[in-house]
């Protein structure tokens, strides 16, 4: 069932030396992996030009995000998805848009400055809209 020489590598006091023939293909010391190799090259400080147009020394990194931030304001809907996830989590709940029409809001009755202040409440991180709807209304 199993192989009685493999038990020798459990007996105490054995362990893994230096040109033990059992390393012969592991990556050769001093060698880096992807990932650090990467992380080495999106922190280098480089010339970019931030949102409002001016030039800057930005890390790459950074230079990277801007570049999926613009595709997905160009409607990239991988670029879309990619930002919300990242900027916002996956969406954990599911709307019904098969909602009969009572149920629905009348937005005519806000002004547009009241629905630009309920937006940037909501981008703050407010969690229940329907207390603030319900002032309206109420």
């Amino acid at each position: 069932m199993y192989n009685p020489n493999s038990l020798k590598n459990l007996e105490k006091g054995t362990k893994f030396t230096p040109g033990d023939s059992r390393m012969k293909h592991g990556r050769t010391a001093g060698v880096r992996n992807m990932k650090t190799v990467l992380l080495d090259w999106l922190n280098v400080e480089t010339d970019g030009t931030d949102p409002s147009g001016n030039t800057i020394q930005l890390p790459l990194v950074d230079k990277v995000a801007l570049a999926i931030i613009t595709k997905a304001c160009e409607g990239n809907v991988s670029a879309v998805n990619f930002v919300s996830v990242h900027a916002f989590g996956k969406a954990t709940e599911q709307v019904d848009t098969n909602k009969e029409e009572e149920d629905r809001i009348d937005w005519s009755v806000y002004t547009e400055e009241e629905l630009q202040q309920l937006a940037n409440l909501m981008n703050k991180g407010v969690k229940d809209k329907q207390e603030i709807l319900d002032k309206k209304s109420g």
